[in-house]
């Protein structure tokens, strides 16, 4: 006997589509993902009997939240689903190319007058942090820190 096919699409940072569930397994989701509302009994749908007063995170067409993964998925395997899981979010992460010392050479040093060149410890602190996506930089004063931290947002903006 082969199990079905439970299809989850990653659709952006927030937001995933189960496909594949049966009804009755949707309506399970649907109401274990399910919250009462803060004073739903004070909202005039629930007073009229048009909404239940919950706060529902899974919905019935299988819409559901990316935080909720973790949980979700531990279930559809024990419901006896075959998982097939696609991910159509996009890459956002920039990554900048390295510098070298010559990436300021085009601005002119205010006090002397001349282009600026950073310095070797200058250019591999920064082609550091962009090959580590992020990082800390320990230097003693006037290292340079501020001045190249600041061309470089202005650079890559």
């Amino acid at each position: 006997m082969t199990r079905p096919i439970a299809t989850i699409r990653i659709l952006d940072e927030v937001s995933v589509f189960v496909n594949g569930l049966s009804d009755e397994h949707l309506n399970y989701f649907h109401n274990k993902y399910a919250v009462n509302a803060p004073n739903f009994f004070f909202n005039p749908k629930f007073k009229l009997g048009q909404w239940d007063g919950k706060i529902r995170y899974f919905k019935a067409t299988g819409r559901t939240y990316l935080y909720l993964l973790d949980d979700l998925l531990p279930r559809i395997v024990r419901l006896g689903y075959k998982i097939e899981l696609g991910d159509k979010r996009k890459a956002t992460q920039f990554q900048p190319d390295p510098i070298t010392n010559q990436i300021f050479a085009h601005v002119t040093h205010i006090d002397t007058g001349k282009p600026i060149v950073l310095r070797d410890d200058q250019v591999e602190a920064v082609n550091s942090l962009i090959a580590d996506g992020s990082g800390v930089v320990i230097a003693s004063t006037g290292a340079g820190k501020t001045f190249v931290t600041a061309e470089i947002t202005h650079v890559y903006g």
